[in-house]
């Protein structure tokens, strides 16, 4: 009820109150106290919240039209969008500041968070990826068993945090889009040579651009519910990969092994209707 009335009286006193930042400040933090309280924040509230709360992390800030008047070692992210980008993040700057930070709980619980929804959206775009949840959920687990200090796990998380980044981009320096590296990541195999990874790549590239693009497409809507359409669908994975995919790395086991795969991975993102790749 008090917040409630704090945040009116802030409201009622626009413009003029933008004069006087450490209030919008103190406001904010009754604002943020009581959506601890209440989890009722919603997605992209949730992660304006955790980004805004670790203060002083950004490698950039963005201010409001409103609060044009600066306040020093103030910043303020404004998150516009579903986007979570951990590459604004000053990993160093976390891992230095954090022996100092009064609440580290809740500083721990903020980067939890982004990260935990960081990850959802990384492994829906490309499935490979589920390593990093199982790295996650284990520092997590260890530090509710009392196996790690929050010292440690917050410079886990850190660490973690940094690689995931660097997934993020693994796709543009592969020269790839991110539905062809996911592709990519499950026809590869171990002990691949460059220019066989080469072929891989391609075979990923030409299955997309068969199945989706070309003239005569052959995922046809619904097509996973027919079986004769199914029989289409994997004949034509058969014969792109048995063109592309590199021998003898690649023997009848494994061959077949991949062309299974890859049917699956087309076969479940037609059942969740994606039709196209995006």
């Amino acid at each position: 009820m008090y917040i409630n009335t704090i945040v009116s009286l802030y409201d009622s006193a626009k413009p003029e109150i933008y004069d006087l930042p450490v209030i919008k400040k103190n406001r904010d933090v009754f604002q943020y106290l009581r959506d601890i309280v209440d989890r009722k924040t919603d997605a992209d509230e949730s992660i304006e919240r955790a980004k805004k709360r670790i203060d002083d992390l950004l490698d950039t800030s963005v201010l409001g039209k409103g609060d044009l008047v600066s306040e020093p070692n103030v910043e303020y992210f404004i998150e516009d969008s579903k986007q979570i980008d951990l590459g604004k993040l000053n990993f160093e700057v976390l891992r230095a500041e954090f022996p100092e930070v009064k609440h580290k709980n809740i500083q721990f619980a903020d980067l939890r968070e982004l990260m935990e929804k960081k990850l959802k959206l990384m492994i829906a775009q490309n499935k490979t990826r589920g390593s990093f949840l199982a790295n996650f959920q284990k520092v997590i687990d260890d530090y509710n068993a009392g196996s790690l200090s929050i010292e440690q796990a917050y410079e886990e998380l850190l660490r973690q945090a940094k690689a995931m980044n660097e997934e993020e981009k693994r796709a543009a320096k592969n020269e790839m889009t991110e539905q062809e590296q996911e592709l990519f990541d499950l026809l590869k195999k171990d002990k691949l040579t460059k220019i066989e990874e080469k072929s891989v790549k391609l075979a990923a590239k030409n299955l997309l651009e068969k199945l989706y693009y070309s003239k005569n497409t052959i995922l046809v809507q619904e097509w996973h519910k027919e079986k004769s359409t199914q029989e289409k669908v994997k004949w034509e994975i058969q014969k792109i990969l048995g063109n592309l995919l590199p021998e003898p790395a690649y023997d009848r086991m494994v061959f077949s092994q991949k062309v299974d795969i890859a049917f699956q991975h087309f076969y479940e993102k037609a059942q969740n209707g994606v039709r196209e790749a995006a």
